[in-house]
């Protein structure tokens, strides 16, 4: 899969962004303080920590309890163990890329790197992955 750049294309405002990229930062600080130095209780215990809520704001706070949300405990496991490498996120005033690389296929899918996205009040509109997956099959197969 080398050569190709993963990502989940989204579009939103700059204030929402800069909530969603405090937050990534700190996702991509964590997953990999994990690949470098595992915890003796796995990722639950990183899941759990209360100090994830701080890295949130109103808006997505309220996001995360509306009904059919993703819990947030939910989303940092699944990203946490997630068979990829959180790259970086981009925007350029109305519309960015949250980008990552998977290691192998399959990688755990992307519906868990949408659900911050939409968390922080931006709306996913492209999947590179599922869009272009019949492609990448062609390919790789």
């Amino acid at each position: 899969m080398a050569g190709e750049e993963f990502y989940i294309a989204f579009i939103g405002s700059a204030d929402r962004f800069a909530a969603l990229s405090r937050f990534f930062d700190r996702l991509v600080a964590t997953k990999s303080a994990i690949s470098e130095t595992p915890t003796p209780d796995g990722v639950q215990t990183l899941v759990s920590d209360s100090a994830w809520i701080d890295s949130l704001d109103n808006q997505a706070i309220e996001r995360l309890t509306r009904e059919g949300a993703w819990a947030l405990e939910d989303i940092l496991d699944c990203v946490l163990q997630g068979e990829y490498t959180l790259v970086g996120v981009t925007f350029d005033g109305r519309s960015g890329r949250l980008i990552y690389e998977p290691w192998a296929y399959p990688f755990g899918g992307t519906d868990a790197l949408k659900a911050p996205v939409e968390t922080f009040g931006l709306e996913v509109w492209g999947d590179s992955f599922h869009d272009g997956f019949a492609e990448w099959k062609k390919q790789n197969g």
